[in-house]
């Protein structure tokens, strides 16, 4: 058995079928940081010119270290960024109402950890 904490900035509901099971709330944020720097414009059909940036992540901010029996819920970014640690999963499923708007998941999502 593992503990959870939801490290997103709202809670994260578990649906099964049509009702929720489980609802973490949030107890944080973490984000990933980026690194962004000008490196030319674009010019659209009326000649107006607009900046063009490189967009690079940057570190993670405020995930804890690992710690024995602790999962923790992020988002897929952040989850991606900190290259597969097996104690990182990101909400995966949504489940939606009629308006399109996110009412929860179906579970969980991690990505795998690097074999070098």
């Amino acid at each position: 058995m593992s503990a959870f904490v939801n490290l997103t900035p709202h809670a994260v509901n578990i649906f099964q079928g049509r009702k929720v099971v489980v609802s973490y709330p949030s107890e944080g944020f973490v984000r990933v940081g980026q690194v962004v720097a000008p490196c030319g414009a674009l010019v659209d059909d009326a000649l107006n010119e607009v900046g063009l940036f490189t967009v690079r992540q940057g570190e993670v901010e405020g995930l804890p270290e690992p710690k024995p029996g602790t999962i923790y819920i992020v988002s897929r970014l952040t989850a991606q960024a900190v290259g597969g640690r097996d104690d990182v999963v990101f909400p995966l499923g949504e489940v939606r109402d009629e308006n399109g708007r996110i009412l929860g998941v179906t579970g969980f999502g991690c990505f795998p950890i690097s074999d070098a």
